[in-house]
């Protein structure tokens, strides 16, 4: 999305994620330059929402559900391409801000926003503010251990693997089978 300072949404690109680390940057740079076309002026500065364990530095540890994505600089390689500030933060904390911020005026300054699709993923705000913790695993739930389908202590993620949820050699969960599941 291409935000106007009061929020308005200007323009809005989506192109597929493709496979590969190499790829994933410039398939973001290129989506901010088609933004900014589309716009017809200037980006001041881009934000990235992405899904996986990224440091403060901007660097995208690791993003299980993106086959081929390991380790990827992504704030040092768009800033240097496309010569702007980029804040690079995993999805799930972007969205809890969206929710701190969408509250018809009442503030939430505490909570645990949990999402559930193709991946696990979990944020918690305490007073207003996204803790992150100091490698950013605060809110990596999927790695919780949790009580197994057959009493054994196991990742949250794995159950949806022990229950056939999951999509083959991946730790991407399978939402369809899930909604057909419940």
């Amino acid at each position: 999305l291409c935000l106007a300072v009061d929020g308005t949404v200007l323009v809005e690109e989506r192109l597929p994620t493709p496979r590969g680390a190499a790829n994933l940057t410039d398939t973001v740079a290129a989506v901010v330059e088609a933004l900014a076309k589309n716009a017809g002026g200037h980006i001041a500065a881009v934000g990235v929402g992405a899904p996986g364990l990224v440091d403060r530095s901007g660097v995208l540890r690791a993003a299980p559900n993106l086959i081929g994505v390991t380790e990827m600089p992504i704030r040092e390689t768009l800033t240097a391409r496309l010569g702007v500030p980029v804040t690079v933060d995993n999805d799930v904390n972007w969205a809890a801000r969206a929710e701190r911020d969408a509250t018809d005026g009442q503030q939430l300054d505490d909570f645990a926003y949990l999402h559930l699709g193709e991946g696990l993923g979990c944020a918690v705000v305490n007073d207003g503010l996204v803790r992150r913790g100091h490698t950013g695993l605060v809110g990596e739930i999927a790695h919780v251990l949790t009580h197994g389908p057959d009493g054994l202590a196991i990742p949250l993620i794995d159950v949806f693997g022990a229950l056939r949820l999951r999509h083959r050699a991946s730790t991407a969960i399978d939402v369809p089978a899930l909604l057909a599941a419940v």
